[in-house]
């Protein structure tokens, strides 16, 4: 069950529902705010949160596990248990362009803020850098059949993922699209400069996998959350 809250009551306003586990949900940076979810169920939803049913639904042969949205909404970005990455146009459903480069299960994919790039996690030990350019609705194709050059532009590597504990890590970007974080098994948080692929931290403090890294919006200030049951908030010199 994916669930819509009043921050300022603490009041459920509204409840979704898939099958089975939700393993990741993204929101648009824009209203009208649009949900995008994905679950063990093997479907993709986008919910409009002014109505009570999906206003997309995308059917997978297999579990999915990450997902991305752009801030207009209008280019879903998935990926699963098949290694491969995906977007569609959520207008028509229609899937775009596949990004093929991870050689196991994708669990973190996050656009960056000027929505140029995508990065992604995974169990192969890799955190891929991708060139968003022509995945946005910015310059999508119009033909449905379009083709193009997807290209990952760079490999990032250090962090740990244990492929027996099956856990999605999530990656992101930093405000100004120049650092990058991913979770990483062996409980440390780690970032990269993004241009030069040096791993700037590798910060200790949690005492069990680090799951997800996030970076403030505004500040040179990150927040980690861990199987440790702990959230970690620190400040950076970038």
């Amino acid at each position: 069950r994916l669930r819509t809250y009043d921050i300022e009551t603490s009041d459920c306003i509204k409840s979704f529902f898939h099958d089975d586990v939700i393993n990741d949900i993204a929101v648009n940076g824009t209203g009208p705010y649009m949900v995008l979810s994905v679950s063990d169920d093997k479907y993709a939803s986008m919910w409009d949160l002014r109505m009570k049913e999906s206003t997309c639904e995308l059917k997978f042969p297999y579990q999915l596990t990450c997902c991305a949205l752009s801030n207009d909404a209008r280019t879903a970005f998935i990926s699963g248990i098949d290694q491969t990455i995906y977007s569609f146009d959520t207008r028509t459903s229609k899937p775009l362009f596949a990004m093929q480069g991870h050689s196991n299960i994708v669990t973190g994919i996050a656009l960056s803020h000027d929505e140029t790039q995508l990065v992604s996690n995974a169990m192969d030990q890799s955190l891929l850098l991708w060139d968003a350019k022509l995945l946005t609705s910015k310059a999508t194709p119009t033909n449905n059949n379009a083709s193009g050059s997807v290209r990952c532009t760079g490999k990032y590597y250090g962090h740990v993922h244990h492929q027996q504990s099956y856990q999605l890590l999530r990656c992101s970007f930093n405000k100004d699209d120049s650092k990058l974080t991913a979770g990483s098994s062996d409980s440390f948080v780690n970032v990269w400069d993004k241009i030069t692929y040096r791993m700037l931290y590798k910060l200790p403090g949690h005492r069990g996998s680090v799951n997800e890294v996030v970076f403030h919006p505004l500040e040179p200030i990150i927040a980690s959350c861990s199987n440790d049951n702990t959230v970690l908030v620190g400040e950076l010199v970038l």
